[in-house]
């Protein structure tokens, strides 16, 4: 009996480890905690050198409850603008869905939603045109989006 009971524990364990496993390779990339990682991030707005200007932010809230901000940010010597959602609260190192959404006026739209523990962001170059951008995050427990940015072309140069 007692050799069974350990066979079953020995089973169950190795069960436990391998969905643990699962879980941590399904982890999504986008996992730092500040924005300049974020900034420096391949998944963020891949500006290794950290320099950049942030032109905008909202902070993404609903009554007192803080979800998040948004920042739309410059980088001059790339001509390229960013935006991160950088998650915040209750929502910090919370799977759920992020989104980040910036637009060029007369040029391409970058957006990038998915189930992110930490963020979402996206960059295009930019220089000599308008944008506009917008940030997304959903509760994890209450489901309530809460989305905030600048919908007008600003920041022309």
């Amino acid at each position: 009996m007692a050799t069974r009971l350990r066979h079953n524990i020995r089973r169950a364990t190795a069960a436990l480890v391998i969905a643990a496993a699962g879980v941590l390779a399904a982890a999504p990339p986008a996992a730092a905690h500040t924005l300049d990682e974020a900034v420096r991030s391949g998944e963020g707005c891949t500006w290794a050198s950290g320099s950049y200007t942030t032109l905008h932010s909202t902070r993404l809230t609903y009554g007192a409850e803080y979800y998040g901000t948004v920042y739309l940010l410059w980088h001059g010597g790339r001509g390229e603008n960013c935006v991160v959602t950088l998650k915040g609260g209750a929502t910090h190192g919370v799977s759920g869905y992020t989104e980040a959404v910036l637009r060029v006026q007369g040029g391409p739209t970058r957006e990038e939603g998915e189930r992110f523990s930490h963020y979402a962001a996206v960059n295009v170059a930019a220089r000599g045109a308008c944008v506009s951008y917008e940030g997304t995050i959903v509760h994890p427990t209450t489901l309530r989006p809460v989305s905030g940015g600048r919908p007008g072309w600003d920041n022309c140069g």
